[in-house]
């Protein structure tokens, strides 16, 4: 008796945006795929945060963005939109990666630096080496998801 060729069955734990993509990815390439979201993406649930981290964009000597996400949600407000990003020296931007630096990009955005390597670590130390070695004084604005 000949059974037919098993297919891998992969579980995708993210269901919307990257999780889509890989899942209709991982379609084409011939696996089984059963989508189980267990992460939910929504505004955050309290803006006065970010409100408050966003008024004090002068003080910041880096804005760090370590994901899409981070930058969607921000790129949204208003007083991050009327930045004078021409013009202003500080804060100075990094993304963690190309995508990431895409995307500032396309929303108006100079990305200062973006690594080689993708990851927090690299940005973290291309950050520090850009700074002459230490952040010593230094304020970053990492923005991020609460859980994260």
């Amino acid at each position: 008796m000949n059974l037919p060729p098993l297919r891998p069955v992969v579980v995708v734990t993210e269901g919307d945006g990257p999780g889509r993509t890989l899942a209709a990815r991982l379609r084409a390439a011939g696996s089984a795929v059963r989508m189980l979201p267990v992460v939910s993406h929504g505004p955050a649930p309290d803006p006065a945060p970010l409100a408050s981290a966003l008024a004090r964009l002068p003080d910041y000597a880096w804005a760090a963005f370590t994901s899409v996400r981070a930058v969607n949600a921000v790129c949204q407000d208003a007083a991050w939109t009327g930045w004078p990003w021409g013009t202003a020296a500080r804060p100075r931007i990094a993304a963690v990666g190309p995508v990431t630096r895409a995307v500032l990009i396309s929303n108006g955005v100079p990305v200062a630096l973006c690594p080689g390597v993708p990851g927090a670590r690299p940005l973290a130390h291309a950050m520090i080496a850009a700074e002459g070695g230490s952040m010593s004084g230094r304020t970053v604005f990492w923005p991020r998801s609460i859980i994260a």
